[in-house]
């Protein structure tokens, strides 16, 4: 098998697992308020990684024999293979596009546990930090008791 064959390969494997990966962001937006699935999503996320990670050093070890010291994107130009071309630009908008969906994924966790704390403050009587009058203290007792 030819190298560059290979390599195109290598790319091919890339996007798939990077779909898997953008299948698994969006289950887990939809599933943001269940830690249990999400722990299992994260557990299947992190075998895909892995994987990602053995075809990333594959597709770097195969591109430093073929081109060495050369980009990939400089390689592609050189190949004039629209096809290769095409897979490399699919490969840098499904990473843009999982980076996205991670930032958004971590914006509602945020938004999720701001609104459990909101909702602990609210339980447990905590006053909230504002402007008031230092010293002057609420006289309400709350039912859970915080100590640990």
């Amino acid at each position: 098998m030819q190298l560059g064959t290979a390599l195109e390969q290598v790319i091919e494997l890339e996007n798939s697992l990077l779909d898997q990966l953008i299948e698994y962001a969006t289950e887990k937006q939809s599933k943001i308020n269940d830690p249990d699935a999400i722990a299992a999503i994260v557990q299947s996320e992190q075998q895909v990684l892995h994987s990602l990670e053995q075809a990333e050093l594959e597709r770097r070890t195969l591109l430093d024999a073929i081109a060495p010291g050369e980009s990939l994107d400089a390689w592609v130009t050189a190949a004039n293979n629209p096809q290769l071309a095409a897979s490399v630009k699919m490969l840098g908008d499904k990473i843009v596009q999982l980076q996205t969906m991670n930032e958004r994924n971590q914006l509602l966790l945020q938004e999720s546990l701001a609104f459990v704390q909101f909702n602990l403050n609210i339980l447990l009587n905590d006053q909230a930090q504002t402007y008031a009058k230092p010293g002057i203290k609420s006289s309400t007792r709350s039912i859970f008791d915080r100590k640990v």
